[in-house]
């Protein structure tokens, strides 16, 4: 089934109610590719979006956006993240590093890191405490 809405389309399967490859074709998705389950012509339950840039998102969507747990890789920035997604978002329990090796383990709160967590620096010095915003705010041993 191929179905072509403009600015992107579905190169193979069925990207209404299934299993499809859905590529888009311009605009701000120019490029970027989605395989997987699709429900209502969303993307929804499992699959893994790249996009032009060689970033990947591998894990669940619902309604479209990433939701339930996943992985996300950044070639450009080198930096990755594991853990648990909401809405879009990375919400929830998580592990995410920086290229440079800094890694951040714990809540995060819509996209930033919010709530209880660990971070070891690349110094070999660790944080471990309540964090809001990126910032420790009430360290705890």
């Amino acid at each position: 089934m191929v179905c072509n809405v403009g600015f992107a389309e579905c190169i193979k399967g069925d990207c209404i109610d299934g299993k499809g490859t859905y590529k888009w074709t311009s605009g701000k998705r120019a490029g970027d590719k989605y395989l997987g389950q699709f429900k209502d012509s969303k993307m929804h339950g499992q699959g893994t979006y790249t996009y032009l840039n060689g970033d990947r998102y591998i894990g669940y969507f619902k309604n479209g956006r990433e939701h339930g747990d996943g992985f996300f890789k950044s070639t450009e920035q080198g930096t990755s993240y594991v853990g648990q997604f909401e809405d879009g978002f990375i919400h929830g329990r998580g592990v995410f590093e920086l290229a440079n090796g800094k890694k951040y383990i714990g809540q995060f709160k819509y996209g930033t890191i919010t709530g209880q967590g660990t971070m070891l620096h690349t110094d070999g010095t660790v944080d471990i405490g309540i964090f809001k915003d990126g910032k420790l705010i009430e360290r705890r041993y």
